[in-house]
């Protein structure tokens, strides 16, 4: 499942994570109780000003909240994290329960965190870097068996 991009770099996996639709329902909600109580309170022209300026607001944090991972023969990339793939000690695939154990009480406060609360599986990246005193990443990731099994090709 890989694909040639621009550069002739070969992408063995890509995952984009947006919003579930559950979380879009949430977020309208708010947005609607927030623009109810300002017309209420004020009338209709300062409610389209406020509608305009929330909605633009949830475009824009849908927008900043895509996580989106990358695996190329040479690195790994989750968000604006990037690391070769020579560092990369040992990957362990996490389900529901192990996810949440692991990014809550037993989290290592000097992992590297790219999560997304909606998503409730993921992967754990043990990595050796000299450079890098990070024992470990830990990514949201909805197909964790198949992002496991290429890291650890």
């Amino acid at each position: 499942m890989s694909a040639p991009i621009s550069g002739g770099v070969k992408i063995l996996f890509s995952e984009k994570i947006r919003w579930s639709i559950g979380l879009w329902f949430f977020m309208v909600f708010i947005i609607g109780s927030i623009n109810i109580a300002i017309w209420a309170a004020f009338g209709n022209n300062p409610t389209q000003l406020s509608l305009s300026i929330t909605s633009l607001i949830l475009i824009l944090a849908w927008i900043m909240s895509t996580l989106e991972n990358k695996v190329t023969p040479d690195q790994l990339t989750s968000g604006n994290f990037k690391i070769s793939r020579e560092h990369i000690i040992k990957v362990t695939p996490l389900g529901k329960t192990e996810m949440r154990l692991i990014s809550g009480v037993n989290c290592d406060p000097a992992a590297h965190l790219e999560l997304r609360f909606w998503v409730h599986t993921g992967v754990k990246i043990e990595i050796a870097d000299p450079k890098d005193p990070t024992p470990y990443i830990l990514l949201s990731t909805k197909k964790y068996n198949e992002l496991s099994a290429i890291l650890t090709d």
